[in-house]
């Protein structure tokens, strides 16, 4: 699932996307350029923990993350689960579903034994811009 729609709107997803990937990240990417959004991300958590002492738990940051909790996209998102599914049609949802018709049932999958975090995302997320390209190249 392309991370990038998940970023401001599904911010379970996402914490569980960090908790994952960072250790991946920290044994694997040393001396390796990040994608920008995930240095972005990297970036927010580690400034976020080393600004408060209780990290995440902290007061201001979880004033925010309410804040967070009440975005959603205004518009249907399509949605590839691989390369060679047929696209899906789905809504964001405030909340949890298992209703395949919301982004928010499509849960984050923990990374395979020895699967580099880098390269998944950047996979999952040309899903969706090549999905979407006009000059698509078989």
């Amino acid at each position: 699932m392309d991370i990038v729609p998940r970023v401001t709107t599904d911010l379970d997803f996402m914490d569980a996307y960090l908790e994952d990937t960072l250790p991946a990240l920290a044994k694997d990417a040393v001396g390796r350029p990040l994608p920008k959004l995930l240095y972005w991300l990297l970036d927010a958590r580690g400034k976020i923990d080393s600004l408060y002492d209780k990290g995440k738990d902290a007061e201001p940051v979880q004033a925010l993350l309410a804040v967070g909790k009440t975005l959603m996209h205004g518009c249907p998102l399509i949605m590839w689960e691989n390369d060679t599914s047929v696209p899906k049609l789905i809504r964001d949802h405030l909340g949890p579903t298992d209703d395949p018709a919301f982004l928010e049932a499509y849960k984050y999958k923990k990374l395979e034994r020895g699967e580099d975090p880098v390269q998944r995302v950047l996979f999952e997320h040309s899903l969706t811009y090549q999905g979407l390209s006009y000059n698509k190249q078989d």
